[in-house]
């Protein structure tokens, strides 16, 4: 879970829990909305698990981070 994340997932998690709490239909059309919000949120800021081949010439593009320059290589 990347912690850039976490304040997003504690607001539409108190969204949901707002939507428990109030118990009529705008309770509950807040839940489900807030809980679709919550999983998308959740699936946006995973941090998966990379796995880097063993090829010696493989290219290897970065996932995370900026580029910060390009060259040519040999």
């Amino acid at each position: 879970m990347e912690k850039a994340g976490i304040p997003y997932i504690l607001f539409f998690l108190a969204i949901v829990i707002l939507g428990i709490f109030l118990g009529n239909i705008i309770g509950v059309i807040i839940c489900i909305v807030g809980f679709i919000a919550l999983v998308f949120t959740v699936f946006f800021f995973r941090d998966p698990s990379r796995e880097i081949p063993d090829d010696e010439n493989a290219i290897l593009s970065p996932a995370d981070g900026k580029i910060v320059a390009i060259d040519n290589i040999e």
